[in-house]
């Protein structure tokens, strides 16, 4: 499957981390735990050599 920004990839490629995350700290993952995402927006962008 090709990246794309649907839910339902970022769930995909990131259930194994999250489980493993949460289980080392005594906790179980589940599809309803918050999660907070951000995004950015480049402002500068060094040239190579610089």
């Amino acid at each position: 499957m090709e990246w794309n920004r649907s839910l339902e990839y970022w769930r995909k490629v990131h259930k194994d981390f999250f489980e493993k995350e949460y289980y080392q700290a005594g906790k179980v993952s589940t599809d309803e735990i918050p999660c907070i995402c951000e995004t950015f927006k480049v402002v500068y962008k060094q040239e190579p050599g610089h």
